[in-house]
């Protein structure tokens, strides 16, 4: 069977989203710094669902395998 991505593929695209949801962790501690709970929590609530989707890839990705 021929599959679109190899393992060093899933690799680069699992760790490109970790550190987007890394990226959008820290700006959410920035806004809440700075008193911006609205902001913070809209940042908060993408970092949770880019963690969904890597959750989701990563069973995917195993499934695949």
């Amino acid at each position: 069977m021929t599959y679109l991505f190899d393992e060093d593929d899933e690799l680069a695209i699992l760790n490109e989203k970790i550190k987007n949801q890394r990226k959008a962790k820290l700006i959410s501690q920035a806004y809440m710094q700075q008193g911006k709970p609205q902001q913070a929590a809209s940042w908060a609530k993408s970092a949770d669902r880019i963690g969904d989707f890597i959750m989701l890839l990563k069973g995917v990705f195993q499934y695949k395998n």
